[in-house]
């Protein structure tokens, strides 16, 4: 499981000392699930010790963005979703997102450097 027990060792020898959870975050060239297949694991030890979990994701609009937020918000259960301005584009996602209580971050900054959004005018509609 790539280390898991390691990093549940460091969980608990670090949790109070400035690890506080797990982050993940990268090029969205392919769905996160089938680049990390092992995350699961990860996630769910933090989840278990009540620590912070991030996904940054669903910035750009891919083929498989729905089935990638889909396995994020039910599999990995992140307290936060970075980037994730594409949730808007699945009502379902965004309920299952809402009754967890997902908190989502949208970087402006970064939306406009990948080009998800050309305009403020066009970043209000999101």
């Amino acid at each position: 499981m790539h280390g898991l027990p390691a990093f549940t060792h460091g969980l608990r020898r670090y949790a109070g000392k400035g690890v506080e959870g797990i982050d993940v975050a990268g090029a969205e060239d392919k769905p996160l699930f089938k680049k990390h297949p092992y995350l699961r694991h990860y996630f769910r030890a933090c989840r278990a010790r009540n620590q912070e979990t991030t996904c940054h994701c669903g910035e750009t609009f891919n083929p498989w963005t729905e089935e990638e937020l889909a396995y994020i918000l039910e599999t990995l259960r992140p307290k936060r979703l970075g980037h994730g301005i594409q949730l808007h584009r699945f009502p379902a996602l965004m309920k299952i997102a809402s009754n967890q209580g997902t908190e989502l971050e949208i970087c402006i900054s970064s939306n406009f450097a990948t080009r998800v959004v050309q305009t403020k005018r066009e970043f209000a509609r999101y």
